[in-house]
C-alpha cells in the first residue's frame, strides 16, 4: 500500500486546486522557505483526521482555509483528497484503490468521504489502524519528531512498537471494550436506580389502584344515591309544577276579568271625555252670552246717563223760563204799553214750557223704559251669572268625576300589569320547572343506562 496522489484545494496557501502524483519509492519536496512544503505534509495529516489546530500551526481550525490575498478573495471551504493503492488488500476494504476526502467550511462543519461516500471520522481511523497512518501513527513524523522519539520514555516509545507490530488495533479495541463496559456499568447503575424508583412507583400505583377501586365503588354508590335523589327531586318538581298550574288557572281568570274591567273603564272614560267636551262647549257658550249681556248693560247704562243729562238740561231750561216769566211780569208792571208784546211773549214762553214739559214727560217715559230694560237686563245678567256658576259647579263636579275615573283606570291598569307580571313569573317558573324535570329525567335515564351496563 502506498500513497498514489494528493489533491489540495483551499487548504492554507493552496488557493487553486493542486494535484500531486506520487510513485513508489522516496519522493522529496524541495523549495525555499515559505513556499508551502510543510503545508503538503500537514494537509495529509489533516485529511487523515488531525483535530489539533496547534499541530497544524493555526490559531483555530478554520484558519486552515485559504484567507485570501490582495488579488484573490478568500475561499469558503478547504478540501484535501488522498488516494491510496490497496492492491495487496492491506486496508480492510474490497477496493484496489481507496480515496479519503475531508472538507471543512467556515461555519466549522466538517465532512469525511471514503470513495466519495460520506462516512465518519471513526470509520477512517479504524480503517488505518495497524498501518502506521493516522493521528498517532509512525508513518508521519514532524520536524523534530525523530529527536522526540529518541528522548521519549519507554512507555511512549512502546506505542510506536505496538503500532508497528499490529498490536495497536487490538489495544484500541480493548480500550473501546473497556469504555463500553464502563458505560454498561453506568447503565446498570442507572437501571438499578430506575428499578428502585419503579418499585416505589409500583407500590404507590398499587395504593392508587386500591384507592381507584374504592373510588369506583363509592362512585357507583354515589350514582345510585344521586339517581334516587334526582327521582325525588323530579317528583317534587312535578308536584310543584302541578301546584303552579293550579295557581295559574285563577290568575288567568282574574287577568281576563281585569282585562274586561279595563275595557269597560276605557269605554266609561271615553263617554266621560265626550260629556266633558260637551260641558266645556256649553260653558264657553254661557260665557259668551254673559259677555254679550255685559255689553248690552253697558250700552243701556250709557243711554241712561245720556237721558239723565237731557232731564237736567230740560229742568235748567224750565227754571230759565220761569225766571224769564217773572222778569216779564215785573216789566209788565212798569211797561204797560208793552203788555201785549209781553203777553205774547208769555204765551210763547208758556207754549215753549208746554213743549218742554212734553219733552220732559217723553224723556221721563223713555227713562222709565230704559230703567225697565236695565232692570230686565240686570235680571238676565243675574240669571246668566247663576247659570254660569251652576255650569261651573257642574263642570267642576264632572272634572272631579273624570279625575276619579282616570285614577280608577290607572289603578286598574297597574293591577292588570301586576297580574300580568305575576303571570309571566309563574310561566317562567313553570318553564324552569319543566327544564329541571327534563334534566332530572335525562340524568335518571343516564343512571339507569349505567346501572344496566354495570349489571351486564
Amino acid at each position: 500500500m502506498y500513497l498514489k496522489s494528493i489533491d489540495i484545494c483551499g487548504y492554507k496557501s493552496f488557493a487553486l486546486k493542486t494535484h500531486i502524483d506520487l510513485e513508489p519509492g522516496i519522493t522529496g519536496v524541495i523549495g525555499p522557505n515559505g513556499c508551502g512544503k510543510s503545508n503538503v505534509m500537514e494537509s495529509v495529516r489533516w485529511c487523515l483526521g488531525e483535530m489539533s489546530w496547534k499541530s497544524l500551526r493555526a490559531d483555530s481550525m478554520t484558519d486552515v482555509i485559504f484567507a485570501g490575498t490582495a488579488k484573490r478573495p478568500p475561499l469558503s471551504m478547504a478540501e484535501v483528497t488522498l488516494t491510496f493503492d490497496n492492491a495487496n488488500s492491506l486496508l480492510p476494504v474490497q477496493y484496489s484503490e481507496v480515496t479519503i476526502t475531508r472538507r471543512l467550511f467556515r461555519s466549522g462543519e466538517s465532512q469525511y468521504f471514503m470513495n466519495k461516500t460520506q462516512c465518519r471520522l471513526r470509520d477512517i481511523r479504524e480503517m488505518f489502524l495497524d498501518t502506521g497512518l493516522g493521528g498517532d501513527g509512525y508513518a508521519i513524523i514532524d520536524q523534530g519528531g525523530v529527536d522526540q522519539m529518541i528522548r521519549s520514555k519507554p512507555e511512549d516509545r512502546r506505542a510506536f512498537f505496538d503500532e508497528a507490530a499490529g498490536v495497536a488495533k487490538y489495544n484500541a479495541r480493548r480500550e473501546e471494550a473497556l469504555r463500553k463496559l464502563d458505560r454498561v456499568d453506568m447503565d446498570l447503575g442507572r437501571l438499578q436506580d430506575s428499578v428502585a424508583l419503579i418499585e416505589e412507583q409500583v407500590k404507590k400505583l398499587d395504593s392508587d389502584a386500591r384507592k381507584a377501586k374504592l373510588y369506583a365503588k363509592y362512585k357507583e354508590e354515589l350514582s345510585a344515591m344521586e339517581g334516587a335523589h334526582i327521582l325525588e327531586q323530579a317528583s317534587a318538581i312535578e308536584a310543584e309544577l302541578a301546584s303552579m298550574q293550579e295557581r295559574i288557572g285563577p290568575v288567568e281568570q282574574l287577568l281576563g276579568e281585569r282585562r274586561s274591567q279595563i275595557g269597560a273603564e276605557g269605554a266609561n272614560l271615553a263617554a266621560l271625555n265626550l260629556e266633558k267636551t260637551g260641558e266645556q262647549n256649553r260653558l264657553i257658550e254661557a260665557n259668551r252670552k254673559v259677555a254679550e249681556t255685559k255689553t248690552e248693560i253697558g250700552r243701556l247704562e250709557e243711554r241712561l246717563r245720556g237721558a239723565g243729562s237731557a232731564m237736567e238740561a230740560m229742568d235748567a231750561r224750565a227754571e230759565s223760563c220761569r225766571a224769564e216769566s217773572a222778569a216779564a211780569a215785573a216789566r209788565a208792571a212798569f211797561l204797560a204799553p208793552e203788555r201785549e208784546s209781553v203777553a205774547a211773549a208769555i204765551a210763547a214762553a208758556e207754549s215753549s214750557l208746554a213743549e218742554a214739559k212734553a219733552r220732559a214727560e217723553a224723556a221721563a217715559e223713555e227713562l222709565a223704559a230704559i230703567e225697565a230694560r236695565a232692570s230686565e237686563a240686570q235680571s238676565r245678567r243675574d240669571a246668566l251669572a247663576a247659570e254660569a256658576r251652576a255650569k261651573a259647579q257642574e263642570s267642576y263636579e264632572l272634572g272631579r268625576t273624570l279625575s276619579g275615573a282616570e285614577s280608577d283606570f290607572a289603578r286598574a291598569e297597574v293591577r292588570a300589569r301586576s297580574a300580568l307580571r305575576s303571570l309571566e313569573r309563574d310561566e317562567t317558573a313553570a318553564a324552569e320547572a319543566r327544564g329541571r324535570i327534563a334534566e332530572a329525567r335525562a340524568e335518571l335515564e343516564a343512571v339507569e343506562a349505567t346501572a344496566a351496563e354495570a349489571a351486564a
